[in-house]
């Protein structure tokens, strides 16, 4: 075989020399079956005038090939006859320039790999094209390891300089985490102000009950004792180091239970406090308490604990309310006092201790967001089904768990025992020391009818005629409260507008429909003088110009009776001048319905005194 003695490693001076020289290097196949050719061109062939390609193969058309895949540069290109075929293999070498970027100096750096490609034709038919992977060799790795350190280098003193020199290069998010969990934690406002408070209410109560000085705050005693008592009842268990049992403090309709709760966790020294609810509208008047929403003023201030409302905000811990059952779980990690509706961890809801809808894992989670807080504060507890009461009873065993009601239980059904099974009741309210203090004293009138139809226009004229007397009867009693009103509660949404269509243009009818909010707003604002309901407005609404409350039910449970009751005899605070409230409230209804009993039961629970409960 005769080849040129540079055609295998051919360069751009070889291939400039071919170039000029007009001649290439052939093997002659006439004697063998198998020859292989090899030249060097360039893609500038056509300045020699003379055809390299041996095996017969047009010329022009390794030119085209050549010029339209790797043009102007310098190839190799190996001929093979095997049994009579032809094959061409056209090799190139292709310059793939990268550019990076020194990170340091901001200048570009090209690094330099050559690749092959291999052209294959064969009888003269395109075959393949393909570019093997580049190999780096030895000397190029090391290059690559020293460009690579150089690079860290640079990036280390660029990040000492954007850093502003040395950083604590040893310390990562896991430190971090550790860090965190092994710090004390914060104390809360309840925490920080506990000593204080409890010791101012500890001398108010002195002042209110001995008479020694002035009080000068608007609380009234009980409120101060009641909590004063949860706080030594758990303080017994603490000295025992026994985990505690649940306390109950019975305190009837208007004897202030909001202002109690808003004490409590300051005297009990809490640090995490969540509060239960049975209703999202006790929920914002419990939220109001605390100083949450514009332009409520909060406990601590209406009471003359604080007497400049700019520092509420100082004393207060920020409210966490949850709307919704979807923020119940997100919202308990998120401050020291969360108030949620209880119905939240009971009954179906996708976050329940209880629901079979809810998943381990989430059930989970409740259950450990739950562990966080040490005070639970459960208003209305009378409100709850059974099944609540056990989840409550059981998520929060060990805690400091109190339960404000305003029925006390008795006879042995379920609930009764749940609850005085698991509760210790500290401290209770008698109804009768409350009358002429925060609630109106009351009578029962009970009018004659044995049959009663709702939608009976003369029945309704004698309710009417009925209601409109007793009202005025309240205006001469009080002349200051203009506009007293009354409340009529039914058996359902269909009774309360066929008798509020009845009645006239001055009564309305409050149901859970589109309207509710739009009557109700009327009915306080005095627009209306009656409204007639069916359950909605028994608990959370607050209205002291409510006089007189009707029965126009067969009421067999003493909650419901003792509620639609109490809601309604609260004493006006507001009242101009410094006597007191001398409405004598009214609850009336027909001998139809029944209710004298249930009258009667709940005043023999009234004389009761508690005391002699505990001496059984």
């Amino acid at each position: 075989m005769n080849t040129n003695s540079n055609s295998s490693t051919p360069t751009d001076k070889d291939a400039d020399e071919d170039t000029g020289s007009g001649t290439s290097t052939d093997q002659d196949s006439t004697s063998t079956s198998t020859s292989t050719s090899t030249s060097t061109d360039t893609d500038s062939d056509k300045g020699s005038g003379t055809s390299t390609d041996s095996d017969g193969m047009d010329a022009e058309a390794d030119k085209n090939i050549m010029d339209t895949s790797i043009p102007n540069v310098p190839c190799l290109r190996t001929t093979q006859q095997n049994d009579g075929e032809t094959t061409t293999t056209i090799t190139k070498e292709v310059e793939n320039r990268q550019t990076f970027k020194n990170s340091k100096g901001g200048k570009f750096v090209e690094v330099k790999q050559v690749r092959r490609m291999l052209i294959t034709r064969r009888d003269g038919k395109f075959v393949t094209a393909s570019i093997p992977k580049p190999t780096i060799n030895k000397k190029q790795r090391l290059v690559k390891k020293t460009k690579t350190a150089r690079r860290m280098k640079q990036t280390d003193d660029k990040l000492s300089y954007i850093l502003g020199g040395d950083y604590a290069s040893t310390m990562d998010f896991a430190a971090l985490n550790a860090k965190v969990v092994n710090e004390p934690k914060k104390k809360s406002e309840f925490e920080i102000r506990s000593k204080d408070i409890t010791n101012s209410l500890k001398n108010e109560l002195v002042r209110k009950k001995f008479g020694k000085s002035t009080p000068t705050t608007r609380l009234y005693d009980y409120q101060i004792e009641a909590v004063l008592r949860a706080d030594s009842f758990f303080k017994e268990f603490e000295t025992a180091r026994e985990p505690p049992q649940m306390a109950l403090i019975v305190a009837p309709p208007g004897s202030g239970k909001s202002g109690m709760v808003a004490l409590l966790p300051y005297v009990l020294n809490s640090h995490k406090v969540l509060i239960l609810t049975p209703s999202k509208i006790i929920s914002e008047q419990l939220a109001t308490e605390f100083g949450h929403g514009s332009p409520q003023k909060p406990f601590f201030y209406k009471v003359g604990m604080i007497q400049n409302l700019s520092l509420c905000n100082k004393v207060l811990e920020r409210v966490h309310l949850a709307q919704s059952t979807r923020e119940v779980i997100e919202i308990m990690t998120n401050g020291n006092l969360v108030i949620v509706n209880a119905q939240k961890f009971g009954g179906n809801s996708a976050c329940s201790l209880t629901s079979q809808r809810a998943n381990v894992e989430d059930r989970q989670i409740t259950l450990d967001r739950l562990d966080q807080f040490d005070t639970i504060i459960v208003d209305e507890a009378h409100h709850y089904p059974a099944a609540t009461w056990e989840t409550i009873v059981q998520a929060f065993k060990g805690k400091k768990v109190v339960f404000l009601t305003a029925t006390p239980y008795l006879g042995t059904d379920e609930k009764a025992l749940t609850l005085f099974g698991a509760l210790k009741l500290v401290y209770e309210i008698p109804r009768n020391a409350l009358e002429g203090v925060t609630i109106r004293p009351m009578e029962f009138i009970e009018n004659h009818f044995n049959s009663v139809n709702l939608k009976d226009p003369a029945f309704l004229d004698q309710l009417h005629k009925d209601v409109k007397d007793i009202l005025k009867k309240h205006r001469r009693q009080e002349p200051r409260e203009k506009h007293p009103q009354a409340m009529i509660l039914v058996a359902t949404k269909v009774e309360a507008k066929a008798v509020a269509a009845g009645l006239g243009p001055t009564a309305t009818f409050i149901i859970a429909d589109n309207q509710m909010e739009r009557n109700l707003s009327a009915f306080t604002k005095k627009e209306k003088t009656i409204a007639v309901v069916c359950g909605m407005l028994r608990e959370g609404y607050d209205n002291s110009s409510v006089t007189l409350v009707v029965f126009l039910r067969k009421c067999k449970s003493s909650v419901l009776f003792e509620q639609f009751c109490g809601r309604r005899i609260r004493m006006h605070r507001l009242l101009t001048g410094k006597n007191p409230d001398k409405t004598v409230a009214t609850v009336m209804s027909y001998t139809y319905f029944g209710q004298r009993k249930m009258w009667e039961a709940r005043e023999r629970r009234a004389e009761m005194d508690p005391e002699d409960e505990d001496d059984e």
